[in-house]
């Protein structure tokens, strides 16, 4: 499987700054136009599960998930304190790529998820059994920039709940 970030998951920017608010720290805001995919842990995990149940062999499935803007989880965090809005980071990546315009030609959307089927020279090795479903975009790559997003209302509900 590849996937993005799993949103308040250990590390994830959602809990640093959980942290943060809550011991009454400034918040930092590195790349504010910075997008990531949105992956509760349960909805990762049983997507997971469904991969390992459904595979052929060789395959990367990839979940069909929307995005969110950093700026507008900042916005959903509704801090009483100022936020402290940096550049990104030498390192950072603006975006999360799933999959890029180079293997767009091999994935398929198989409805609940995309599937990214081997190169040929692998599935010639085996019996491999390719994976009914519409082929994507050729040339088009997924990423978080691209996706459908998640609202500032949505998001704020989930900060709600950590």
């Amino acid at each position: 499987v590849r996937g993005g970030n799993i949103f308040a998951s250990t590390g994830s920017v959602a809990r640093k700054w959980q942290v943060a608010r809550a011991e009454g720290w400034p918040l930092i805001l590195f790349g504010a136009q910075t997008t990531r995919f949105h992956l509760l842990p349960a909805d990762w995990l049983a997507f997971c599960r469904r991969a390992l149940a459904c595979m052929h062999g060789g395959e990367i499935f990839i979940p069909k998930a929307p995005a969110w803007c950093l700026a507008d989880l900042a916005a959903a965090f509704d801090s009483p304190l100022p936020w402290n809005e940096q550049p990104a980071r030498p390192g950072d990546k603006p975006v999360e790529l799933l999959y890029c315009a180079e293997e767009s030609y091999r994935v398929k959307d198989c409805g609940w998820a995309l599937v990214l089927e081997p190169p040929e020279e692998l599935r010639s090795v085996w019996n491999y059994q390719p994976w009914d479903g519409a082929p994507v975009t050729p040339g088009a790559a997924y990423s978080s920039d691209n996706a459908p997003c998640v609202g500032v209302d949505e998001l704020r509900k989930l900060v709600a709940e950590l």
